[in-house]
């Protein structure tokens, strides 16, 4: 018998090139401003970066400085200035990681675990209120409050706990928890928000059954609720971690002053004041191309970590 060719098979629907759906350009459309808008205003400004290793002048135009290579960074590790910010933002960052992170996850199981809606409601609605408020006005709020004669000195000189009022905002020693508490109040139901809906999605089955099994609420929230929402744990840590070097420059601009700048001045309004206020261009963006990079460093670092001891992470 003769040797025959296999016949070709049909090309199925699968098979077939895909085509350009009409009904997508709308929506193709839509997308396109936010687009433009990350190209505007986070791409292109990229390539200014270059004037941190030239001697730029205001009006010369981007690459008509003169080039001198490292210069900008070595004074930036030799100014006295520039360490003393370094420390204050490392150290305002690190506490807001070590209690503003995990704030919002107890919170929201607190929430969850609340046993009347109507009071789970209201406690929900005013833990988001203070996010919505500019930090001008957050600002003002806690300097009324811990004013000489604000409501807390009242308390403490009518209690007896002290015997002169306290001044909150010009002794630097109280600068550093006074932000972690300004932002606790400010962020804390805000960020409860992502944790919430993590929780939502837990399996009523499951919870009902270990009721069922007599699980305290205790177990229950380490036995269920925390692994299942483990993953937005681990992505959001990894992102707090990445901002260690970017502390609120509205803190230490609205709350911050002459009396306790030792321990309020940031790197971000250090940029600031260099660029704005002394026109020192190139220094100032070589000091935010310090924290872009140490920031990207702490990112990767963070994510391949994570990668490897959980199935989490952000790529």
């Amino acid at each position: 018998m003769e040797n025959r060719r296999p016949r070709a098979k049909k090309r199925g629907l699968t098979d077939r090139p895909p085509r350009f759906d009409r009904e997508q350009i709308s929506l193709q459309v839509m997308v396109l401003p936010a687009f433009l808008s990350v190209v505007v205003f986070s791409v292109i400004p990229i390539s200014g970066v270059i004037i941190s290793f030239m001697d730029y002048k205001l009006g010369g135009g981007l690459f008509n400085g003169q080039w001198v290579g490292l210069k900008h960074f070595a004074d930036m590790f030799s100014d006295k200035l520039f360490l003393r910010a370094l420390r204050n933002t490392v150290v305002i960052s690190f506490l807001d990681m070590v209690f503003c992170f995990p704030a919002p996850i107890i919170l929201a199981l607190l929430f969850n675990e609340a046993p009347f809606k109507r009071f789970k409601r209201l406690a929900q609605t005013g833990s988001y209120l203070p996010h919505f408020l500019s930090y001008v006005v957050v600002a003002a709020f806690w300097k009324i409050i811990l004013d000489n004669k604000g409501i807390v000195n009242n308390f403490l000189l009518s209690a007896g706990i002290v015997n002169a009022p306290v001044e909150f905002w010009t002794t630097p020693k109280y600068y550093w928890p006074l932000t972690v508490i300004v932002s606790l109040w400010k962020n804390a139901g805000w960020g409860a928000i992502i944790y919430f809906a993590a929780i939502t999605n837990v399996s009523a089955e499951v919870y009902e059954a270990a009721i069922v099994d007599g699980a305290g609420r205790f177990r229950r929230v380490f036995s269920i609720l925390l692994p299942a929402i483990m993953g937005t744990i681990v992505v959001m840590g990894i992102m707090r971690l990445a901002g260690l070097f970017n502390a609120s420059f509205d803190q230490s601009y609205l709350l911050g002053n002459v009396f306790n700048r030792d321990v309020s001045y940031v790197i971000s309004y250090y940029t600031i004041e260099l660029g704005l206020r002394r026109m020192n261009f190139s220094y100032s963006t070589a000091i935010n191309l310090f924290q872009s990079t140490a920031s990207l460093i702490l990112l990767i670092a963070a994510n391949t970590y994570a990668k490897r001891k959980s199935d989490a992470s952000i790529f």
